[in-house]
């Protein structure tokens, strides 16, 4: 997946979860990346899945691929208190999609 990423001139840039989502600085991220742990139809085994999540006319949207359609997440202040939720855990890591400069710069964050 990160490759995929690259060959389309973006990075994915891993998220610190001691850092509140609140200093991400969406204008500059062009998509968030959720990697989380589910069970599987075997327990006590799990998975690994990925989430995109990317704006889409002003409004950001969970492509989760085992959804049959996009969820709305909402406005920026909707999708930061969704990824504050989901960070609480253990079982998920978040990677910030950006422009490879976005990258160099650090833009993508308030410092």
């Amino acid at each position: 997946m990160m490759k995929a990423v690259q060959v389309m001139g973006h990075e994915a840039v891993w998220f610190d979860k001691r850092l509140h989502p609140s200093v991400l600085v969406l204008k500059h991220v062009v998509g968030i990346i959720l990697n989380m742990t589910t069970s599987s139809y075997i327990p006590p085994f799990h998975r690994k899945h990925w989430i995109a999540i990317r704006e889409v006319g002003g409004k950001f949207y969970n492509f989760d691929s085992k959804l049959k359609v996009p969820i709305e997440i909402g406005d920026e202040s909707h999708l930061k208190s969704f990824l504050v939720e989901k960070l609480k855990t253990n079982e998920v890591e978040m990677f910030i999609v950006v422009e490879e400069d976005t990258h160099k710069s650090g833009s993508w964050k308030n410092s």
